[in-house]
């Protein structure tokens, strides 16, 4: 069924079909053509038959007795190949120049795979995963690989190809063919052809440029006759080249030869030496990144302290099962053995234990061989965060000169999201977020260790108002668990009456994003349920952590994972802190509250300059007002005393933290 002029769609797949003119449908000995365009879509079919009919029509404005024909083509071949030839054994001739049968060799490999690829696929051409499986297969090294990516790339571009268009006319010149657009189109891949056969055939002290045996029966069966006489020295011509005698400098010829060769050529031998023999060690690279990153302030001890362990993962796995000791070696096949081991093999409670950090992959493997398949391979947020530094570390490797393909990344390997991000987490209702309130934490507890049983107590603490931060002030768990004594406060810097909460960067933990830095009013009910005087008693004990229960100096884990662990324990949907989180947003949205105004309180950056570059954060009295338009949930709840666990108020360290024993004096002491 014809869909568009010219287009025609077979089965689910578009196809080009086009009548030819008699002479040509005469010549060619059929009357159509027909080339499948690969697609199941109609607009990028439509455009690929635009294409293709452009193409006829440009051709066929030349009469067909100014097309090349195969003998001329021949010709075309043979020239292209001499004059290929011979550049090649000048090359080599150069006096100073590469010297060796290895580094001639390796500059053949090199510009014979170049133009070998530009051959099969025309201009402009790419390194394909099959081009570099058969590269491999065929012995070349990951760096002259790589030398063959920017080679394909730089003979490609619009520079390069005008250059060798105008090569291409010349010799269809010579051969008596009219160098027209078409013509030179024809002839654009034998052009390429005949110079990577000449790369890969002629090999300079090992492929004889004569038969000398034959030379030498002629020269004894008729010799030259030979006449002595004196010529005079050669002078030297006023442009300085053309004329015997003239010495041209090796950097003038290497410009020259560069012109076919490439820039591999023009850059130093003994630079090119140094850049084989000097490794790359990942972890010396990685250490110094992460110097460097700190130094900066874009990361934190802890940043740096992910980054070091996951780049030593990463360097373990390439020495030990790609045997791989430099980045420079890096291939395709490695990275996705790497993806595939923390997909499918290490267990997802990888680096829980310090002996993990310094095991080998055949312990790790061990390790996880005895879990269940659900408990082993890295979770979708931790792969993201894995590949987002290690392609920090292949980026820093180029900026030190290493040649490592632009398209060796693992961004390949990172987890595509499918369907609507709102899709991606149920967003709980009131009926799910009231029964969160109505737990004994609230409506009274066992003891400060059971807060989820029935019994009289109540205990201010992280339990008791990180709900409320997530639900009434819309907070990420970290950012409530990690608030300062000093956050709440009560009076503004100019001097305005107003409750509010400070959230920014501090000693025990960092924020997502600058954009997460803000100041937000307090909501009337954590104000009714204690919040500030909460705030003021453990100001009194002398602590500067708001939440000092969720500290242990025995643990470096995020202040929120303790607050995770003793909410999980009410086994009750919604119960974390970021759903509550979405609810706030939510429930703001249904008010019709503007999504600028939502923005700055959950702690988004801006879409526009308008909203983000040339705008404050809404004031506090302003967000204090949409604020309150959230639902109270939280009316069942009486105010009650202020009570503080225990442990807190005795200032001791945490009853779970772990215990060691100092073997040089025999006294226990919590570590």
């Amino acid at each position: 069924m014809a869909v568009a002029t010219h287009l025609e769609r077979r089965g689910a797949v578009y196809y080009w079909r086009r009548r030819l003119p008699d002479f040509l449908a005469e010549r060619l000995k059929q009357r159509c053509v027909v080339v499948s365009l690969r697609t199941r879509e109609l607009k990028p079919a439509r455009y690929l038959a635009a294409q293709l009919d452009a193409a006829v029509e440009k051709m066929l404005v030349s009469s067909s007795v100014h097309w090349v024909t195969k003998e001329q083509l021949k010709d075309f071949f043979r020239r292209a190949f001499a004059t290929h030839e011979e550049i090649i054994r000048r090359a080599a001739g150069i006096s100073g120049g590469p010297s060796g049968l290895d580094s001639d060799r390796t500059l053949s490999v090199i510009q014979g795979w170049t133009f070998k690829i530009i051959a099969e696929q025309g201009t402009p051409a790419e390194v394909r995963e099959e081009d570099r499986l058969a590269m491999a297969s065929a012995g070349v090294s990951p760096a002259d690989l790589a030398t063959v990516v920017d080679a394909v790339r730089w003979h490609c571009s619009a520079e390069r190809l005008s250059h060798m268009w105008q090569a291409i006319a010349k010799i269809l010149a010579e051969v008596g063919a009219e160098p027209t657009s078409d013509n030179i189109m024809r002839a654009e891949r034998l052009y390429a052809r005949a110079q990577s056969e000449a790369a890969f055939k002629i090999l300079p002290a090992e492929t004889p440029e004569f038969d000398f045996g034959a030379l030498v029966q002629e020269a004894q069966a008729a010799p030259p006759s030979i006449a002595w006489s004196v010529t005079e020295p050669a002078r030297k011509p006023e442009n300085g080249v053309g004329q015997r005698g003239t010495s041209i400098s090796r950097a003038t010829a290497v410009q020259h030869l560069g012109e076919y060769f490439g820039p591999s050529i023009v850059s130093s031998p003994a630079a090119e030496d140094a850049g084989r023999t000097k490794a790359v060690p990942v972890m010396d690279l990685a250490e110094a990144l992460a110097r460097d990153k700190e130094k900066r302030g874009e990361w934190t001890a802890k940043t740096k302290s992910q980054f070091l362990s996951i780049c030593s993962l990463f360097d373990r796995f390439v020495r030990e099962e790609c045997s791989v000791n430099d980045l420079r070696h890096l291939e395709q096949s490695h990275l996705y053995a790497f993806d595939q081991f923390l997909l499918h093999t290490i267990g997802k409670s990888y680096g829980k234990s310090p002996s993990d950090l310094e095991a080998s992959i055949a312990e790790l493997k061990r390790k996880a061989a005895g879990l269940p398949a659900a408990l082993r391979g890295l979770a979708t947020g931790t792969l993201e965060r894995h590949y987002t530094f290690l392609d920090q570390l292949l980026a820093q490797a180029r900026l030190k000169g290493a040649k490592i393909a632009e398209n060796l990344k693992f961004a390949n390997f990172k987890p595509k999201g499918s369907g609507r991000a709102r899709d991606e987490r149920p967003i709980p209702d009131q009926t799910m977020i009231e029964p969160l309130f109505q737990q004994p934490v609230y409506q009274g507890c066992r003891s400060w260790d059971a807060p989820f049983e029935q019994g009289n107590d109540i205990y201010h603490r992280a339990a008791y108002f990180g709900p409320l931060f997530a639900y009434y002030q819309g907070m990420r768990r970290e950012e409530f668990c990690g608030l300062m004594v000093a956050d709440i406060m009560t009076v503004t810097k100019s001097g305005d009456h107003i409750a509010h909460i400070r959230v920014l960067d501090n000693d025990v933990r960092r924020l997502k994003n600058p954009q997460s830095r803000r100041f937000l009013p307090l909501h009337p009910e954590l104000q009714r349920l204690g919040l500030i005087e909460y705030s003021q008693r453990i100001r009194d004990l002398g602590y500067d952590l708001l939440f000092p229960e969720l500290r242990s100096p025995s643990s470096r884990s995020p202040l929120g994972d303790r607050y995770y662990d003793e909410w999980s324990k009410a086994k009750l949907p919604g119960r974390t802190a970021h759903p509550l989180r979405h609810a706030f947003n939510d429930e703001l949205k249904q008010q019709r509250v503007s999504d600028e105004m939502r923005a700055d309180m959950m702690g988004h950056g801006g879409k526009t300059e308008t909203t983000e570059r040339y705008a404050n954060a809404f004031r506090l009295q302003t967000q204090a007002e949409d604020m309150q338009k959230i639902p109270i949930l939280t009316s069942m709840i009486a105010p009650q005393p202020i009570r503080i666990v225990p442990w807190v108020a005795e200032r001791q360290d945490a009853p779970w933290a772990r215990k060691s024993r100092k073997k040089s004096s025999g006294m226990t002491e919590v570590i």
